[in-house]
Protein backbone atom coordinates (compact mmCIF):
# COMPACT_ATOMS: atom_id res chain seq x y z
CA UNK A 1 0.00 0.00 0.00
CA UNK A 2 1.36 3.42 -0.93
CA UNK A 3 0.35 6.76 0.46
CA UNK A 4 1.53 9.92 -1.31
CA UNK A 5 1.55 13.58 -0.23
CA UNK A 6 -0.69 14.92 2.48
CA UNK A 7 -0.42 18.33 4.10
CA UNK A 8 -0.45 17.00 7.67
CA UNK A 9 2.24 14.43 6.95
CA UNK A 10 4.38 17.03 5.19
CA UNK A 11 4.01 19.46 8.10
CA UNK A 12 5.03 16.76 10.57
CA UNK A 13 8.00 15.83 8.40
CA UNK A 14 9.07 19.46 8.16
CA UNK A 15 9.07 19.70 11.95
CA UNK A 16 11.13 16.53 12.21
CA UNK A 17 13.67 17.61 9.62
CA UNK A 18 14.23 21.31 10.24
CA UNK A 19 17.92 20.95 10.91
CA UNK A 20 20.37 23.23 9.16
CA UNK A 21 23.60 21.39 8.48
CA UNK A 22 26.54 23.77 8.10
CA UNK A 23 29.11 22.92 5.41
CA UNK A 24 31.27 25.90 6.31
CA UNK A 25 33.14 24.24 9.22
CA UNK A 26 36.02 21.90 8.55
CA UNK A 27 36.76 18.66 10.40
CA UNK A 28 39.18 19.01 13.29
CA UNK A 29 37.98 22.50 14.22
CA UNK A 30 35.79 23.25 17.22
CA UNK A 31 36.80 20.01 18.96
CA UNK A 32 35.24 17.78 16.31
CA UNK A 33 36.64 14.32 15.69
CA UNK A 34 37.94 13.61 12.20
CA UNK A 35 38.58 10.07 11.08
CA UNK A 36 39.01 8.08 7.90
CA UNK A 37 36.19 5.66 7.11
CA UNK A 38 36.05 3.52 3.98
CA UNK A 39 38.68 5.70 2.27
CA UNK A 40 36.72 8.90 2.85
CA UNK A 41 37.21 11.62 5.44
CA UNK A 42 34.38 11.69 7.97
CA UNK A 43 33.78 14.21 10.73
CA UNK A 44 31.79 12.99 13.71
CA UNK A 45 29.79 15.58 15.65
CA UNK A 46 27.30 15.45 18.49
CA UNK A 47 23.88 16.82 17.60
CA UNK A 48 23.16 18.03 21.14
CA UNK A 49 23.28 21.78 21.67
CA UNK A 50 26.37 23.38 23.13
CA UNK A 51 29.46 21.42 24.06
CA UNK A 52 27.64 18.30 25.29
CA UNK A 53 29.73 15.19 24.58
CA UNK A 54 28.42 12.32 22.49
CA UNK A 55 26.98 9.55 24.62
CA UNK A 56 25.58 6.14 23.85
CA UNK A 57 27.33 5.71 20.49
CA UNK A 58 27.75 2.04 19.48
CA UNK A 59 30.13 1.27 16.61
CA UNK A 60 30.03 -2.26 15.17
CA UNK A 61 28.67 -3.58 18.47
CA UNK A 62 31.21 -1.77 20.68
CA UNK A 63 30.07 1.07 22.96
CA UNK A 64 31.94 4.33 22.39
CA UNK A 65 31.84 7.64 24.16
CA UNK A 66 32.85 11.09 23.06
CA UNK A 67 36.22 9.71 21.84
CA UNK A 68 34.81 8.29 18.61
CA UNK A 69 38.27 8.63 17.05
CA UNK A 70 38.60 5.03 15.90
CA UNK A 71 35.75 4.72 13.42
CA UNK A 72 38.02 3.41 10.65
CA UNK A 73 36.13 0.87 8.58
CA UNK A 74 32.84 1.23 10.49
CA UNK A 75 29.91 -0.68 9.10
CA UNK A 76 27.15 -0.23 11.71
CA UNK A 77 26.39 2.75 13.96
CA UNK A 78 23.80 3.11 16.67
CA UNK A 79 23.22 6.70 17.75
CA UNK A 80 22.86 7.57 21.41
CA UNK A 81 20.01 9.49 23.05
CA UNK A 82 20.96 12.80 21.41
CA UNK A 83 21.63 11.58 17.88
CA UNK A 84 24.77 11.94 15.82
CA UNK A 85 26.01 13.89 12.80
CA UNK A 86 28.46 12.40 10.28
CA UNK A 87 29.97 14.67 7.66
CA UNK A 88 31.67 13.12 4.65
CA UNK A 89 33.96 15.91 3.50
CA UNK A 90 32.08 18.38 1.31
CA UNK A 91 29.95 15.59 -0.18
CA UNK A 92 27.13 15.10 2.30
CA UNK A 93 26.06 15.07 5.94
CA UNK A 94 24.11 12.27 7.61
CA UNK A 95 22.25 13.22 10.76
CA UNK A 96 20.91 10.31 12.79
CA UNK A 97 18.01 10.85 15.14
CA UNK A 98 18.14 9.54 18.72
CA UNK A 99 18.63 5.77 18.94
CA UNK A 100 18.72 5.39 15.13
CA UNK A 101 20.63 2.46 13.62
CA UNK A 102 22.43 2.62 10.25
CA UNK A 103 24.68 0.34 8.26
CA UNK A 104 27.10 1.71 5.68
CA UNK A 105 28.42 -0.08 2.62
CA UNK A 106 30.53 1.53 -0.07
CA UNK A 107 30.74 -0.13 -3.44
CA UNK A 108 30.42 0.55 -7.15
CA UNK A 109 31.08 4.26 -6.57
CA UNK A 110 28.02 4.80 -4.38
CA UNK A 111 27.67 4.77 -0.63
CA UNK A 112 24.66 2.79 0.55
CA UNK A 113 23.23 3.74 3.94
CA UNK A 114 20.66 1.30 5.32
CA UNK A 115 18.47 2.70 8.08
CA UNK A 116 16.88 -0.18 9.97
CA UNK A 117 15.17 1.95 12.62
CA UNK A 118 14.79 5.59 13.56
CA UNK A 119 15.29 8.81 11.65
CA UNK A 120 17.95 9.98 9.21
CA UNK A 121 18.39 13.34 7.52
CA UNK A 122 20.73 13.92 4.57
CA UNK A 123 21.99 17.21 3.20
CA UNK A 124 24.21 17.18 0.16
CA UNK A 125 27.14 19.56 -0.11
CA UNK A 126 28.96 21.41 -2.88
CA UNK A 127 31.15 18.40 -3.83
CA UNK A 128 28.27 15.90 -4.02
CA UNK A 129 28.03 13.82 -7.19
CA UNK A 130 24.42 12.85 -8.05
CA UNK A 131 23.89 9.14 -7.48
CA UNK A 132 26.83 8.85 -5.05
CA UNK A 133 24.49 8.03 -2.16
CA UNK A 134 21.62 5.58 -1.83
CA UNK A 135 19.37 5.30 1.24
CA UNK A 136 17.63 2.03 2.01
CA UNK A 137 15.14 0.86 4.59
CA UNK A 138 13.27 -2.42 4.84
CA UNK A 139 10.58 -0.83 2.63
CA UNK A 140 12.16 1.51 0.08
CA UNK A 141 15.36 2.39 -1.77
CA UNK A 142 16.03 6.08 -2.54
CA UNK A 143 18.71 7.42 -4.84
CA UNK A 144 19.88 10.85 -3.75
CA UNK A 145 20.50 13.23 -6.63
CA UNK A 146 21.38 16.33 -4.60
CA UNK A 147 18.91 17.49 -2.00
CA UNK A 148 17.83 17.68 1.61
CA UNK A 149 15.85 14.55 2.46
CA UNK A 150 14.58 12.81 5.57
CA UNK A 151 13.93 9.12 6.17
CA UNK A 152 11.66 7.99 9.00
CA UNK A 153 11.45 4.22 9.50
CA UNK A 154 8.66 2.68 11.53
CA UNK A 155 7.85 -0.95 12.11
CA UNK A 156 5.76 -1.30 8.94
CA UNK A 157 6.48 1.85 6.90
CA UNK A 158 9.13 4.26 5.68
CA UNK A 159 8.40 7.92 5.02
CA UNK A 160 10.71 9.66 2.54
CA UNK A 161 10.42 13.43 2.94
CA UNK A 162 12.10 15.50 0.23
CA UNK A 163 12.59 19.07 1.43
CA UNK A 164 14.71 20.31 -1.49
CA UNK A 165 15.78 18.87 -4.82
CA UNK A 166 14.61 15.47 -6.00
CA UNK A 167 14.81 11.87 -4.79
CA UNK A 168 14.12 8.73 -6.84
CA UNK A 169 12.22 6.19 -4.73
CA UNK A 170 11.71 2.49 -5.40
CA UNK A 171 9.50 0.38 -3.11
CA UNK A 172 11.16 -2.92 -2.19
CA UNK A 173 8.21 -5.06 -1.10
CA UNK A 174 4.95 -3.71 -2.44
CA UNK A 175 5.49 -4.06 -6.17
CA UNK A 176 4.53 -0.39 -6.61
CA UNK A 177 6.20 1.71 -9.27
CA UNK A 178 9.44 3.58 -8.77
CA UNK A 179 9.07 7.34 -9.02
CA UNK A 180 10.80 10.58 -8.23
CA UNK A 181 9.51 13.05 -5.68
CA UNK A 182 10.46 16.72 -5.60
CA UNK A 183 10.99 19.31 -2.90
CA UNK A 184 8.09 19.65 -0.50
CA UNK A 185 6.80 16.12 -1.24
CA UNK A 186 6.60 12.94 0.76
CA UNK A 187 6.19 9.29 -0.10
CA UNK A 188 5.19 6.72 2.47
CA UNK A 189 5.81 3.08 1.61
CA UNK A 190 4.03 0.58 3.86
Amino acid sequence: QLVAGGGLLLAAAALLFTVVVPFGRRGGEDGLTTTTVASATWTVEPVAAGDAPMTGLVVDGEARGAEAASLDGWRRLEAGPDGLRLRRGEDYVLELGPRSVVEFNEGDGAGVVRLSEGELRVATGPAFEPGALVLESPHVRAEITGTIVGFDVGEDYTCVCCLEGEVRTEPLLSGADARSIGGGSTRVVA
